[in-house]
C-alpha cells in the first residue's frame, strides 16, 4: 500500500511526457497485450471465449462506427448495458 502523496507522485512521474502518458492509456496496453499474446483467451464469459485479437478487432469496429457518428476526442459517452464482455469492448472503444 502506498504512503500519502505516493501514487501522486507515482503518477507525475509517469505523465512526465508524452511517452509515459501513452504508457497508461487502455489502448496501448491492450495493444502490447496482443502483441505478446495474441490469440490466447483474454475473457470468459459463460460458454463465451475471447481472445485478445478477437477483442481488439470489435474495438476497433466499434470505435471507427463512433467517429462515423460524430463522436469525437474530449465528447462524453455513456455506456448503458448489462455488464458484459461488449461493455468491456465498447470502454475499449471508446478510449481509442
Amino acid at each position: 500500500m502506498w504512503g500519502a502523496g505516493e501514487g501522486e507522485r507515482f503518477l507525475k512521474g509517469r505523465h512526465s511526457t508524452r511517452k509515459g502518458r501513452d504508457r497508461m492509456r487502455l489502448s496501448f496496453l491492450l495493444d502490447q497485450n496482443i502483441q505478446e499474446f495474441g490469440e490466447y483467451p483474454f475473457l470468459y464469459y459463460g460458454e463465451k471465449k475471447f481472445t485478445n485479437v478477437e477483442t481488439r478487432a470489435y474495438a476497433n469496429q466499434l470505435a471507427i462506427e463512433l467517429q462515423r457518428s460524430g463522436i469525437k476526442k474530449g465528447d462524453r459517452v455513456i455506456v448503458m448495458m448489462p455488464n458484459s464482455p461488449e461493455v468491456l469492448i465498447a470502454y475499449q472503444a471508446i478510449t481509442r
